[in-house]
């Protein structure tokens, strides 16, 4: 399509509205990951408190039920893709915007490297390890246990098999790509796929949870773990569950149940995590049909099908195992004791062969998660794709960068972020250089403060666009506009949850790695400043006024 000389580099996006209502509510819902709390589950209860108990850990998801619902005003009022960056930008300043969109896309282009390891080192592993488990096959046991998080080099592993899973995670993420690159309506079919696949794998661990109880996952463990043939692959220390626990979790210092002040912190910082990249629907708002009834549908239903999925799961796995075991296996997981028992970190995948030996049920489990990660690696990306592009249409990024093809799809930026997603893969995988994920969601909060306050000062700093927008936008209550109270919500739940991110460190001793800190800020912080502002007199050099696409919203 040819550049046109005016404001924006031309008169239409050239994207088109291709998702429907039930689309924008499957993606926003498979999107962030429904089976990442089959490991949530062990890293969740300690890591930034004393304990929590992750089935009421849920409940805090209606914390964001505010920041979902002022998306979805945004949306309505600003139905173009670019999510934060487009709200802000026009609100606050584009520098602005561009920090609170910088800190959203790179951290979900990012999470998709990493994700996609772990569908490697936790679905895909335990495939081979459960079925080695069962049979006894060593050969098999040893697939999975290289496929594992045992051996990437991250975590110390060898070269060979750190290699084996680069060699997995970039096929893996050259098809996801790919499928991007085919347009909104694939991408969309994966999601639809993949939540399908993600609805097998919870029901699937549920039967085999609730149909066992504490008493047969202890005497399974027993059964499993003191057979000779086991006993000889060399993988199992331990001839019993008694004497794991009381080696690695009891002689370890398990306090010993969780806390109200626990539960509220693993909640808000991991329950919470597990619902970020929802409001990646209003990233690609442009190519969203009826935006009004499909982000509300998205934004807000997504949150309650996120409540009823995790609850079935961290429910059904309490009283599958008991309660005690969870939070004493996530203790000892935080001080960093081995878990090779398990083939790997304690999680649902790994668990369910000590819950039954219904080799239907155990691999469904794993297949569930691995299709809900492969689905949420795709969504990850294709949302903070729409926000690139974004830029680039106002031209922050080179006008090349937002070209799309015959089917509405926005190439260039698709295979920016693949590269970029692999990049952020093989660093997860060779070096531990990514301390940066340590506080992602520290910054991504910081970023949702900015986007508060342009909901507080929206329908005066920008009058002229407030008073155009849709009734639903103009709506008020005592006189307030509805839209400042949700930013002011949204300010202020986003900042209780930067606090969270960092109390561990500042109550109770957990330590703040500076390093990972300092890298954070730069790169999700500094960065976007330092890119807009050169943007900026680059424009200005060439005679183009840049500050003119700020006055007004983009072409459809």
């Amino acid at each position: 399509m040819a550049e046109e000389k005016g404001v924006f580099v031309r008169k239409a996006s050239g994207l088109t509205r291709v998702i429907s209502v039930w689309d924008a509510l499957i993606y926003a819902f498979c999107n962030p990951g429904i089976l990442y709390c089959m490991l949530y589950i062990t890293w969740g209860p300690w890591s930034v408190g004393p304990g929590g108990d992750m089935p009421f850990a849920v409940l805090t998801v209606f914390l964001l039920l505010p920041i979902q619902a002022l998306y979805w005003l945004f949306s309505v009022s600003m139905p173009r893709s670019g999510a934060e960056y487009l709200y802000v930008s026009r609100i606050i300043t584009p520098a602005w915007g561009l920090f609170a969109s910088w800190t959203m896309t790179i951290i979900g282009i990012s999470w998709t490297g990493n994700c996609a390891v772990w569908m490697i080192n936790y679905g895909i592993s335990q495939l081979f390890w459960n079925q080695g488990l069962l049979t006894g096959n060593k050969s098999l046991l040893d697939i999975g246990y290289a496929l594992s998080d045992n051996s990437i080099m991250q975590y110390g592993g060898p070269v060979e098999t750190t290699a084996l899973n680069w060699a997995i995670l970039t096929v893996a993420l050259i098809t996801i790509f790919y499928i991007m690159a085919r347009g909104a309506k694939a991408s969309m079919r994966l999601s639809w796929i993949s939540t399908g696949l993600a609805t097998i794998g919870v029901i699937a661990f549920a039967i085999a949870a609730l149909t066992a109880g504490e008493s047969v996952f202890i005497s399974r463990v027993n059964a499993l773990w003191s057979d000779p043939v086991l006993q000889s692959t060399g993988y199992f220390a331990y001839t019993s569950y008694a004497a794991y626990h009381s080696d690695v979790v009891t002689l370890a210092g398990y306090p010993g149940g969780p806390s109200l002040i626990g539960t509220i912190f693993a909640g808000t910082a991991y329950v919470n995590l597990n619902t970020l990249g929802s409001t990646y629907t209003t990233s690609a708002a442009g190519e969203i049909k009826s935006v009004s009834k499909a982000q509300g549908l998205a934004l807000l239903g997504s949150m309650f099908l996120f409540m009823a999925y995790w609850e079935a799961f961290y429910g059904t796995a309490y009283i599958g195992c008991g309660s005690d075991f969870w939070w004493g296996i996530g203790y000892a997981e935080q001080l960093g004791l081995d878990y090779a028992a398990f083939g790997g970190m304690a999680s649902g995948m790994s668990i369910v062969p000590y819950l039954t030996d219904n080799l239907v049920l155990i691999h469904l489990t794993s297949i569930g998660f691995i299709g809900a990660t492969y689905g949420s690696c795709l969504g990850m990306s294709f949302g903070p794709v729409r926000n690139m592009f974004a830029w680039s249409f106002d031209g922050v990024l080179p006008s090349w960068w937002n070209r799309v093809d015959k089917r509405g799809s926005p190439y260039v930026s698709v295979a920016a972020a693949g590269v970029i997603a692999w990049v952020f893969g093989t660093l997860y995988l060779w070096t531990n250089w990514l301390t940066i994920n340590l506080y992602s969601i520290t910054v991504w909060f910081i970023g949702w403060c900015v986007v508060g306050i342009a909901g507080i000062v929206y329908p005066w700093r920008r009058k002229d666009i407030f008073e155009k927008s849709p009734q639903l936008v103009k709506r008020r209550i005592a006189g307030i506009p509805v839209i400042t109270v949700l930013g002011s919500l949204t300010l202020g739940i986003s900042a209780f949850t930067v606090w969270v991110t960092l109390a561990p460190s500042i109550i109770y001793g957990i330590g703040v790695n500076s390093t990972g800190l300092i890298g954070s800020v730069s790169f999700l912080i500094i960065i976007p400043f330092v890119i807009y502002y050169a943007a900026y007199f680059i424009n200005k050099r060439k005679g183009v006024p840049m500050e003119l696409r700020f006055k007004e919203i983009p072409p459809d």
